[in-house]
């Protein structure tokens, strides 16, 4: 239906803002759905650093969107 590029994500821990991540595109599906895409040739370690703080901290909260990386 939509998309979004360069969505702007605050990774916090504690309470305590670790850095911003931004992921490629918001893709808001006509099924209902919702996915951040990310679209990696190369995976720098602090892109691997970001993700793990993302995916501990931000998705189980936001379980309204599925994470893709695309390769």
């Amino acid at each position: 239906i939509s998309w979004q590029r360069q969505i702007k994500i605050p990774l916090e821990v504690n309470g305590k803002l670790i850095a911003n991540y931004y992921c490629d595109f918001l893709v808001n599906f006509a099924d209902g759905h919702t996915e951040l895409q990310e679209v990696k040739g190369f995976e720098t370690e602090i892109f691997r650093l970001k993700r793990k703080i993302l995916e501990a901290e931000y998705l189980p909260k936001h379980p309204e969107y599925d994470y893709v990386i695309i390769k």
